[in-house]
């Protein structure tokens, strides 16, 4: 209903549902930001306060600009595959997922330097003055050169030379590489919580480290675990 599969998919096929329940999470956070900014209010100045946390809205948010597009040019963006939700033939490219040996990387180009790209592959095309002057109008071409350059390295060599230059590429992981990403481990990212349900279950940790009120890992409580304790205590 908020226009989200409208977006999604390659625009000659029906569209793709995105991974997990994307509105819901984001009314969540909009309801948890919500309820800080009411527990600040209180703080400072006494005095509760009343929030109506709309799915419909967070759904708005989650289209990426789609609504203002339409307002301010009446155009109205369609799906268009892994490329960002542009028209304007004008527009900056590449932005978008490519294959290249036994995995995907996303390819970005630099915008106040887009002469890298030509650099990085060795493709003076994307330096001619009409690529130039219309990069998104040249998005099948662009494409299809790039492909012929990244079908020579795997993922991690093709970002390591990317941002050796400068251009914004990363890796697309896989849910395999990223539980057993370095970083992620270093940070402590990924804990092992204990599920009465399911034994020792690995999740997601603190998305950010706070001295003062460290995150505290634990699992997700059971379906009206603490119906009693809320309605008859709380």
């Amino acid at each position: 209903l908020g226009g989200y599969l409208f977006i999604t998919g390659e625009p000659d096929r029906p569209p793709v549902k995105s991974y997990d329940n994307l509105v819901e999470q984001q009314t969540a956070v909009q309801a948890a930001v919500a309820t800080m900014v009411g527990l600040t209010q209180r703080d400072l100045h006494g005095g509760g306060d009343y929030f109506d946390v709309s799915a419909q809205d967070a759904a708005l948010f989650l289209l990426g600009g789609t609504a203002q597009i339409a307002h301010f040019s009446q155009t109205v963006i369609h799906r268009v595959g892994n490329r960002l939700l542009y028209v304007a033939p004008q527009t900056f490219y590449p932005s978008t997922l490519r294959p290249c040996q036994g995995g995907y990387v996303h390819a970005h180009t630099n915008q106040r330097h887009p002469e890298l790209m030509a650099a990085l592959m060795d493709q003076p095309r994307f330096i001619d003055p009409d690529v130039l002057a219309t990069p998104l109008g040249h998005a099948d071409e662009f494409d299809a050169l790039m492909d012929e350059w990244l079908a020579q390295y795997d993922k991690f060599e093709v970002v390591r030379r990317a941002q050796a230059m400068r251009l914004p590429f990363t890796e697309v992981l896989t849910p395999a590489e990223i539980v057993e990403d370095e970083h992620l481990k270093e940070r402590g990212f990924l804990v092992e919580v204990e599920d009465p349900a399911g034994g020792t279950i690995r999740m997601p940790g603190a998305p950010a480290m706070l001295a003062g009120t460290p995150w505290v890992p634990q699992r997700a409580p059971r379906l009206g675990e603490h119906t009693a304790e809320i309605l008859g205590g709380l």
